[in-house]
C-alpha cells in the first residue's frame, strides 16, 4: 500500500495515515488514496493530487489497470488466460454464420493455433454496404447522448472482461502481458474519451455517412476500437476492417459494442486481407476512410478516394497515420542512467513494433562511449521469449514475412560496414518469429533509408556546435511523428523544440505510450494527415461541420496589414470575414491536459507551413489569402491574374507570406490546399494532388456560391497539432509536488 500510494504522489505524512484502524483495508485496497482522504479531510495541497481513477476529472473514469507484483491479481489473471487459451476464437464476418477456415497462429509458437477466420467474401461485403447505408438516417437520428452512453457501456464491459482480452493478445498478437494491460486500457480510454467529447462537441453536428475504419496489426485492439468508437459517436455507420493478422481480438471488441447498445446495421464487421480494405474504399457509398498503417498504402487510398468527390460535393476525407523515422537527441548534460532505460524502452519495448518506437538515438561525441557501453550492457539483460512468461521482455515480430525483412536489413547494413550488435536468440524462439534487439552504428540520419518495424536501433554520434544541422537532417527524412529530447539544459529545450517537425514531443522521458486525451497521438508529412487520435479535433473531422476549437486570439502581424489593405481598396465585407477569421483562428491555442504529478503535458496549434490557393473568382482568392494569414501560414497561389493590377502591391506588402507560382505542382513543400470553383476542377484537382509523390495534402473546398452564403474555410484543418510531454521530475526533483501548499 505504500508503494502504491507513492506511485501516486502521496507524500510520507500522508501514506502513514494508512495506520488508522478506522480506515476499512477493503477500502484501501480498492483506491487507498480515496479512503485515507474520506477519514482525514486534507487541505488543498493534498487535494491537488488526484486518485488515480479520478485522473480526468468527475466526466471520465481512468481504465482500471492490474498490479501484475500482486499475487491475487496474478492467479486471477492465470485462470482468466487459460480460460482464454481453451476459448473457441472465431471471427466472422457481421450477418454470417458457418465455420471459420483459417486459421490464426501464435507468433510466438506457429503451431499453437488461437482461433479460425473467415475472409469476408464480395457477396458480404455488398450486403454489409447496402446494410450500413439503410441504417445511416437512424443512427445519425439517435440523439449523441444515447450513443456516448453505448460506448460508456462497452468501455465498462472491456474494463471487466479484461484478463481474457489480455489472454487473446498475448497469444494473437505477440503481446507482453504488461503491454497487454496497456492495450486493453488504451481501448478503454478511447471510448471514455470520445463519448465525453461528442456530448461537448457534437449535439448540432451532421455525420458523414458511411466511414470505413482500417487498423493494424501492432494495436489490434486500442487502435482498432478508437477509430471504431470515434466513427460511431460521432453519428456515421461504421465498417470496420481489422489487420488480416489479428481479426479475433477485433471480433471480440465488435461483440462487446453490439451487445452493449451498437446496432449491428451501424456496426458491419469485415475480415480480411487487403483486396476487402480496397473494395470498400473504392465504393462509391463510403463516405470517409479511418487508416493506420503504412505509408505506401496509404497513398493508394488516397488515389482511389481522388477518383470521386463525397456526396457533399467535397473531397472524401482521410484521416491517415502511418509511422514514423523517430529520433532521439541526448545532449552531455543527461543523465546517462536515465537515458538507457527511456532508449531500451523506447526501441525494444513490443520488439519494436510501435508507430512511435525509437529507430535513431543521436549521442553527443562527448558522452557517446560510455552511453552507448551502458546501453549495449542494458540490451544484453533483456530477456527474449514467449511472452506468456511474465519475465519475458521482448517476444515476436508478428509475421515470417516482418521477421525476414528485418533480418535483411540488418545484413545489409552489416555488409555495409557498419558496426552491429545483437544478442543471440535462446533455443526457446525456434518455433516463433523473433528478431533478437539490434543496435546498429550509423554515421548519418540518411543512412536509414526507410522505416524499420522492428526491435532495431540505429546509433549516430554528433558534435555540439552541429545540433542545428541534426535537427535539419531529421527533419528533411520527411517524417513527423514522434521525437525526444534529453538535456538539463532549458536553452537547448526551447532551442531544439523551436525548430523540430514532430507532432509528438517527449522531453526527459521515453518516446512512447501516448495515453488517450493527455498525448493526443499523431503526425504530419510522411507520418499522416492528422488529427490527432485522442485528441480534441478528432471527431470534428468525422462530421460535415468540420473539426473546431472555441478560443479567440490576437491576429498575425500580417493579416492585420491585410485587412487594412481590403479596407482601403473597398472590400469592406471581405476585410470583415477575414478578421474574423484571425479572432478565431485558433492560431497558437495552447492547453495543459491533465495527466499524472511529476509530468506536463501541452497541446498546442501551430502554422502548417506553405498553403496552396486556388480560386476561380477575385473574392475567392482574397478569401482563401485571408484564411492562410489568419492561421500563420504562407500563402502560395497558382496564378495571381485575378488580383490584377493589386497583385505587386500586395505582394510588397506581405512580403515572403505570398509567393506567386505558375503551378502547385512543382511546389513539393506545400502542407494543405484550399480550392474554390467547380466540381469538375475540385475532381481533377484531387487526383493531380494524389499523384505526387511524398504526404499525403488535404484539399478544402468551397464553390463560389458557398462563399458567398458565408461558409469560410475551417481554420483549425490549417493549423499542426503538436503535443508535448515533459518529465518535470527528472531535473533536480519534481517540482509540482514541491511546488504544492
Amino acid at each position: 500500500l505504500v508503494r502504491r500510494l507513492l506511485e501516486n504522489g502521496a507524500n510520507s505524512s500522508f501514506v502513514n495515515r494508512i495506520a488508522d484502524p478506522n480506515v476499512a483495508i477493503e477500502e484501501l485496497i480498492a483506491d487507498p488514496v480515496a479512503a485515507v482522504r474520506a477519514k482525514h479531510p486534507v487541505g488543498a495541497a493534498h487535494d491537488k493530487i488526484s486518485a488515480p481513477r479520478s485522473l480526468y476529472g468527475a466526466h471520465r473514469g481512468n481504465s482500471r489497470g492490474l498490479d501484475l507484483s500482486d499475487e491475487t491479481s496474478l492467479a486471477t489473471l492465470a485462470s482468466a488466460v487459460s480460460d482464454s487459451a481453451r476459448a473457441r476464437w472465431t471471427a466472422l464476418p457481421t450477418g454470417t454464420s458457418g465455420g471459420a477456415d483459417q486459421c490464426v497462429i501464435n507468433p510466438a509458437d506457429v503451431g499453437d493455433i488461437v482461433g479460425h477466420v473467415r475472409v469476408a467474401r464480395a457477396a458480404e461485403i455488398e450486403a454489409s454496404l447496402v446494410a450500413a447505408t439503410a441504417a445511416a438516417a437512424q443512427w445519425r437520428a439517435t440523439p449523441v447522448t444515447s450513443r456516448a452512453q453505448a460506448l460508456r457501456e462497452a468501455a465498462d464491459a472491456m474494463e471487466a472482461r479484461m484478463p481474457v482480452m489480455i489472454g487473446l493478445l498475448v497469444r494473437e498478437a505477440g503481446k507482453s502481458f504488461t503491454n497487454a494491460i496497456a492495450e486493453v486500457r488504451e481501448a478503454v480510454d478511447f471510448m471514455r474519451y470520445y463519448a465525453r467529447e461528442a456530448e461537448q462537441t457534437l449535439s448540432t453536428a451532421t455525420p458523414l455517412g458511411v466511414v470505413v475504419c482500417i487498423s493494424p496489426w501492432n494495436f489490434p485492439l486500442a487502435i482498432f476500437t478508437g477509430q471504431v468508437a470515434a466513427a460511431l459517436v460521432a453519428g456515421n455507420t461504421v465498417l470496420a476492417k481489422p489487420a488480416e493478422e489479428t481479426p479475433l481480438i477485433a471480433a471480440e471488441a465488435v461483440r462487446i459494442l453490439h451487445d452493449a447498445g451498437i446496432p449491428q446495421g451501424a456496426l458491419q464487421f469485415l475480415p480480411g486481407a487487403g483486396d476487402v480494405g480496397a473494395a470498400l474504399v473504392a465504393d462509391q457509398r463510403t463516405q470517409s476512410v479511418i487508416f493506420t498503417g503504412s505509408t505506401a498504402v496509404a497513398k493508394l487510398i488516397q488515389r482511389q478516394l481522388a477518383k470521386r468527390l463525397s456526396a457533399s460535393g467535397n473531397p472524401v476525407p482521410l484521416i491517415a497515420e502511418t509511422g514514423g523515422q523517430n529520433a532521439l537527441v541526448v545532449d552531455s548534460s543527461a543523465l546517462a542512467e536515465q537515458v538507457v532505460g527511456d532508449v531500451i524502452a523506447s526501441a525494444f519495448d513490443s520488439a519494436g513494433q510501435r508507430c512511435s518506437a525509437l529507430r535513431i538515438l543521436c549521442i553527443q561525441e562527448d558522452v557517446a562511449d560510455r552511453t552507448l557501453a551502458m546501453l549495449d550492457g542494458a540490451m544484453r539483460e533483456l530477456a527474449i521469449g514467449n511472452p506468456d512468461r511474465l519475465s519475458t521482455d521482448v517476444g515476436p515480430v508478428i509475421t515470417a514475412e516482418a521477421r525476414d525483412a528485418i533480418q535483411g536489413h540488418v545484413a545489409e547494413m552489416r555488409a555495409r560496414g557498419h558496426t552491429v550488435r545483437q544478442l543471440p536468440l535462446p533455443p526457446e524462439t525456434a518455433n516463433g518469429t523473433f528478431v533478437p534487439p539490434t543496435i546498429i552504428e550509423i554515421s548519418n540520419i540518411a543512412d536509414v533509408e526507410r522505416e524499420v518495424f522492428g526491435p532495431v536501433l540505429h546509433v549516430l554520434c554528433y558534435k555540439r556546435e552541429k545540433l542545428d544541422a541534426l535537427i535539419e537532417q531529421i527533419n528533411g527524412a520527411g517524417f513527423g511523428l514522434t521525437f525526444g529530447l534529453h538535456t538539463r539544459i532549458d536553452e537547448t529545450i526551447a532551442r531544439v523544440l523551436g525548430r523540430i517537425g514532430a507532432g509528438n514531443i517527449y522531453v526527459n522521458r521515453n518516446i512512447i505510450g501516448a495515453t488517450v486525451g493527455v498525448q493526443p497521438f499523431g503526425g504530419s508529412g510522411l507520418s499522416g494527415t492528422g488529427p490527432k487520435a485522442g485528441g480534441p479535433l478528432y471527431l470534428g473531422r468525422l462530421t460535415s461541420d468540420g473539426p473546431a476549437i472555441v478560443a479567440e486570439c490576437s491576429p498575425p502581424p500580417a493579416l492585420d496589414a491585410y485587412v487594412s489593405w481590403l479596407r482601403e481598396r473597398g472590400h469592406s465585407t471581405i476585410a470583415d470575414r477575414c478578421a474574423t477569421m484571425g479572432r478565431l483562428s485558433a492560431l497558437g491555442f495552447e492547453r495543459l491536459l491533465p495527466g499524472p504529478v511529476g509530468e506536463t503535458n501541452a497541446y498546442v496549434l501551430h502554422p502548417r507551413g506553405r498553403v496552396g490557393g486556388i480560386a476561380e473568382t477575385a473574392t475567392g482568392c482574397l478569401l482563401q489569402l485571408g484564411a492562410i494569414l489568419a492561421t500563420g501560414n504562407t500563402a502560395v497561389v497558382e496564378s495571381n491574374f485575378l488580383l490584377g493590377e493589386d497583385s505587386a502591391a500586395l505582394r510588397s506588402l506581405l512580403g515572403g507570406r505570398l509567393h506567386v507560382v505558375t503551378s502547385l505542382d512543382a511546389e513539393s513543400d506545400l502542407q494543405s490546399i484550399l480550392f474554390e470553383g467547380s466540381a469538375s476542377g475540385l475532381l481533377a484537382l484531387n487526383q493531380r494532388i494524389a499523384a505526387r509523390p511524398g504526404s499525403i495534402l488535404s484539399v478544402q473546398a468551397r464553390t463560389a456560391d458557398s462563399l458567398a452564403r458565408g461558409e469560410d474555410y475551417n481554420m483549425p484543418l490549417l493549423l499542426e497539432e503538436r503535443s508535448i510531454s515533459t518529465n518535470t521530475a527528472a531535473a533536480g526533483g519534481n517540482a509540482s509536488l514541491m511546488s504544492i501548499g
